[in-house]
């Protein structure tokens, strides 16, 4: 290895061959801007004479400076010698910023970015860009407009390739509904993913046309939108690399870019989906407006709110007759989220309201529906059109939202839809039910219709905690056993029911946690022989395994009694519809409370112990109802009360069904899940003490 000193002296002697004279720092120097070809210190002789050599014979560098990784000053420029540090210095940090801005580029653009479109989309020869009608759109034509930047590898596997089939829907629904009334553009440019030809400047002629290029123009003739000719290799190239594309920095490839060259958002799909030509001019200050604004409608929402726009204060009917709004603010009105018509469930659904919308009209009850004809789901994008808007609006007795009005966006925002349920991965159509003046809003409007119908009017939750609890306060011990019934203990004596008569009782089957058994043992004991005395019956199936406690009564089933529910007649039953599927609460596991007077007070399958009057008296019969519907359609986050925080969105201050907060205990539940085919499945729930569900 040659030392630092006899390196310089090799290099020097090679310079003044050349009458030129370099000035070299001991450690490194970095030769050649356009090669960056570094000669290094360590470096061996013979490596050092033939690079030293090439270089400089072939006049590839027009200076010398220090490498970068060192901490000297700049070098000189090679046809004379620094005479001054500042010099140096301003040439480093003219290099440093070059450099930066070159790395900059190569990890494409990011929100606030500013970009010369005008350099990026056009060249001397070409300052124009190309529409699939042949037209062209010439480059003053985009001042001050709002730029969406669309880039698409190609080619696609399928001309039809399903992701970038349903982006360029997107794409088009905004795109033609802002370009006649603002300043709004989309340029297409394809990136090559397989030709070689990147990097050759645009011919004035017209090279062969190639597989590809006709690829081009299939994907090209779906979009109403401009683009970078095809055969403008040079310019696609600049606008791959510039965004980052080909360096594998970017997996964005929809960005919008404002009239003055800042970079808006580099995520524009997920802006058009959720919010359409609302978001126009699609800045963040414009999305934060937004949300804003809607979540004030969803705190205090009422028709003319929800509805409305400045460009429309009315809905239409089937034959096209505009309906203003505000005649409907005296109703209950079920805006009516329609999903896929394929479903079984929305088929369902809409015959249902059908049904109930014309008993209602016959009652004279100010009840009206207004249909949301989705179109950009996941299920419903690209497959519908206004055609299939009027033919089925037309079967619909009802009012509607003009086909794709903008409104819809909001909408899905502040009720969140779709839902999804986990029990199937379709869209679910929804109906968000606004009272009066917007006396009230229910989201599970669907569900509530679906099970309790024309009696679950207005369809609120609180009116379907109202029906459950008339339901089950008609239950009596006398509708389950005849008088003469028999019960035994397991010492092998017996009792009749008509013996119970004046005592409170309490009835379960099923699986319990031995928490809550031991407690209900404690509590049967120390009322023994007092006036809050009571009885416990356990029922069971003969297929049973059960560990029966000497001091309560049983009652094993017959053999044709599949499950120990079956026992209660059937209109006592819980079992709710959901997505097609009967959901049976209860079904295996449950506790029945009758007092002195054989009134149902207690009836739940999550048992709990947070009471000093366990086991009758908690927090009653309308909450115990709730969680059991809650256990199967999620209307409320368990364990928090706030019902603006419930996960089918707002509660309007009409509705007081709130969750019980502290559940000091926990209880194993079981239910089945009911086919089409009669067939069912057991599913396990556990209600913890901090009213977390675990299934």
């Amino acid at each position: 290895m040659l030392s630092n000193k006899i390196t310089g002296r090799l290099i020097r002697g090679f310079c003044t061959k050349y009458k030129r004279y370099i000035s070299l720092h001991n450690d490194a120097i970095y030769l050649g801007q356009r090669r960056n070809l570094c000669i290094q210190t360590k470096s061996t002789l013979a490596s050092t004479v033939s690079c030293g050599t090439r270089a400089i014979e072939d006049g590839i560098f027009d200076s010398l400076r220090v490498h970068p990784a060192t901490s000297a000053p700049l070098a000189t420029n090679i046809y004379g010698i620094c005479d001054s540090r500042d010099e140096g210095k301003e040439a480093k940090k003219h290099e440093v910023k070059k450099q930066k801005n070159m790395q900059e580029e190569l990890m494409g653009v990011k929100e606030g970015d500013i970009l010369d479109l005008r350099k990026l989309l056009f060249t001397e020869n070409r300052d124009y860009l190309i529409q699939c009608d042949g037209n062209q759109l010439k480059a003053e034509q985009l001042a001050g407009k709002v730029i969406v930047i669309y880039i698409m590898y190609l080619p696609l596997d399928d001309i039809s390739d399903c992701k970038e089939w349903r982006k360029t829907e997107i794409l088009k629904d905004v795109y033609n509904y802002l370009r006649p009334k603002k300043g709004f553009e989309i340029v297409f440019v394809a990136v090559d993913d397989v030709d070689n030809s990147f990097g050759k400047e645009m011919l004035s002629d017209p090279l062969p046309r190639t597989n590809l290029e006709d690829h081009f123009e299939d994907v090209f003739s779906f979009m109403p939108w401009t683009a970078i000719p095809f055969s403008d290799r040079t310019s696609r190239k600049r606008m791959d690399t510039r965004f980052g594309f080909r360096k594998g920095y970017c997996s964005d490839d929809m960005f919008i870019i404002d009239s003055t060259g800042v970079v808006l958002q580099t995520n524009a799909l997920s802006c058009f989906k959720s919010y359409g030509s609302l978001g126009y001019p699609f800045s963040s200050e414009r999305v934060k407006f937004l949300l804003s604004e809607w979540q004030a409608i969803a705190a205090q929402p009422t028709l003319e709110k929800l509805l409305s726009s400045p460009e429309r204060d009315y809905v239409i009917s089937n034959n096209g007759d505009k309906v203003p709004i505000h005649t409907l603010e005296d109703k209950v009105v079920a805006l009516y989220f329609y999903a896929d018509n394929k479903t079984t469930e929305t088929n369902r659904l809409t015959e249902e309201l059908k049904m109930v919308y014309k008993e209602l009209a016959k009652r004279e009850e100010n009840f009206e529906v207004v249909l949301l004809y989705l179109y950009d789901t996941n299920e419903t994008t690209g497959y519908r059109t206004e055609e299939s808007f009027w033919k089925t609006f037309k079967t619909m007795p009802w009012l509607a939202l003009p086909y794709k009005d903008p409104n819809l966006k909001k909408l899905k925002i502040i009720y969140k839809y779709p839902k999804y349920y986990e029990s199937s991965e379709k869209e679910v159509s929804l109906l968000v039910i606004i009272g009066p003046h917007g006396e009230f809003c229910e989201p599970c409007g669907a569900e509530i219709l679906s099970n309790y119908k024309l009696q679950g009017y207005p369809f609120t939750r609180e009116k379907a905690l109202q029906l459950e609890t008339e339901i089950i306060k008609k239950l009596k011990l006398e509708m389950i056993w005849e008088p003469k019934t028999i019960f035994s203990r397991k010492d092998g004596t017996h009792v009749s029911l008509s013996q119970l008569a004046g005592k409170r009782i309490i009835l379960f089957f099923g699986l319990f946690q031995d928490e809550f058994l031991n407690v209900l043992k404690e509590r049967f004991l120390d009322t023994k022989g007092t006036d809050g005395e009571f009885e416990v019956i356990h029922i069971y199936t003969h297929d049973e395994e059960v560990d029966l406690d000497p001091a309560w009564l049983a009652y094993p089933l017959p053999e044709d009694f599949p499950c120990a529910s079956d026992i209660l007649p059937c209109e006592f039953d819980k079992r709710f519809l959901k997505c097609g599927l009967f959901y049976d609460v209860g079904d295996c596991t449950r506790l029945l409370a009758f007092n002195q007077d054989g009134m149902v007070v207690r009836d739940t399958a999550f048992p709990t112990i947070d009471d000093t009057n366990f086991p009758f008296y908690t927090t009653g019969l309308e909450n115990e109802a709730l969680l059991q519907l809650n256990s199967v359609f999620q209307w409320y986050c368990l364990g928090n009360d706030d019902s603006s925080s419930c996960k089918a969105g707002y509660v309007g201050p009409n509705q007081r069904c709130t969750m019980p907060v502290s559940l000091k205990s926990s209880a194993i539940s079981t239910y089945r899940v009911w086919n089409d085919d009669e067939s069912y499945s057991v599913g396990l729930m556990a209600e913890t003490g901090d009213g977390r569900r675990l299934l």
